[in-house]
């Protein structure tokens, strides 16, 4: 079975989407669309959900603030190799 991990500098999203804990609270709505979107998406995958200090996913926020700045209607994908600007953000994020 294929293995996934997603990582979250957020600690309430990663307890809400490995338990029922926050399914009445007032973002509830939006972590069981997300549980039942990870779920119905990864049904043969095993997906481990972590929490991670900000520092440790310094690239992914990069990448997130880079993203929000794009036009949204222009699909962006990149294929190997990668752009030079997300290489240098994966190495910035190496211990």
């Amino acid at each position: 079975m294929m293995q996934i991990q997603l990582e979250s500098d957020s600690m309430v999203l990663v307890k809400a989407l490995k338990s029922d804990e926050y399914d009445h609270s007032l973002g509830g709505v939006m972590f069981r669309k997300a549980k039942f979107l990870l779920f119905t998406q990864f049904a043969f995958v095993q997906v481990g959900y972590v929490y991670v200090p900000r520092y440790c996913i310094s690239c992914a926020h990069e990448l997130a603030r880079m993203g929000m700045s794009w036009d949204p209607d222009e699909t962006g994908i990149w294929v190997d190799p990668l752009p030079e600007f997300v290489k240098i953000l994966m190495v910035r994020d190496l211990p």
